[in-house]
Order: structure tokens, then sequence, then C-alpha cells
């Protein structure tokens, strides 16, 4: 696999320094972000991994959101608690059993679609979330 450098920030580039934040010592940290871009050429073994990776945490993430959005008072009831991070990644290990092309990919990526799903319902429930009005 190949990977090209796409970085066009010049190293001397003049940055906005204007967010900074004061310490409790009256000293001030400026905060510089700065990123990188890179574009990536996979080999045709490669593609087929990352798609296969992708596909198995859509159908995580989503199977995920479904028994969050039908299936938490029937949790509620059994349990008398909540579905959360926790309990979906128990479900998850039975889920991996299940389905082979699902154990086949790495469980870091598909708990981690579980970690994002759990973070936007606290983000929803706080009122940190930007709901859009074409949501349905």
């Amino acid at each position: 696999m190949g990977v090209e450098s796409v970085n066009d920030v010049p190293s001397r580039a003049k940055l906005d320094l204007s967010p900074c934040r004061s310490l409790d010592q009256g000293h001030i940290v400026n905060l510089i972000r700065r990123g990188f871009k890179y574009k990536l050429d996979p080999t045709a073994e490669q593609e087929v991994l990352f798609r296969q990776f992708a596909g198995a945490c859509r159908a995580v993430y989503n199977t995920a959101l479904y028994q969050r959005q039908n299936f938490w008072r029937q949790y509620a009831a059994r349990t008398g608690g909540r579905i959360s991070y926790a309990s979906q990644c128990r479900e998850l290990t039975t889920l991996r059993a299940s389905f082979n092309w699902i154990a086949a990919v790495s469980q870091t990526c598909q708990q981690q679609a579980l970690r994002d799903l759990d973070k936007a319902y606290q983000n929803f429930f706080a009122g940190r979330a930007k709901v859009s009005d074409t949501a349905a």
C-alpha cells in the first residue's frame, strides 16, 4: 500500500493564535492545531479488508442503534437498568460467536462503533447534540 503525504500547511504559516487559555499562575498557553492529510493507495486485497471492516462495524452500529430505539423498554423492565455500552459489549461477544463474518473482523473497531453510539446518546440526552429538522 502506498501512502502519500498531502500536507498543504507550510511549516512557517501564519497561525491564528486567538484561541488562548489562561492558567492559574497567569501564564497564557497558545493552542496551535495543525493537521496532516494522507492519501492511501491500498492494494486490491487491502481494499477488500477495508470494506469488510467497514461493513462489520456498520452492521454492529446499526444493530445496536436498532436495539436502543426499539427494545429499551423491555430491557429496562427485565433488568431495571438502561441499555449501555457495557451491556451491548456483552452482547457483541454473543453476536461474534454467531456470525463468522463479524468475528473475522477485529473487535476493537466494533467496540469503537458501540462507544460512538453510546456517546451520541449521552450527548443527545445532555442537550449537547445538534438535531436536524430533517431527521425522521
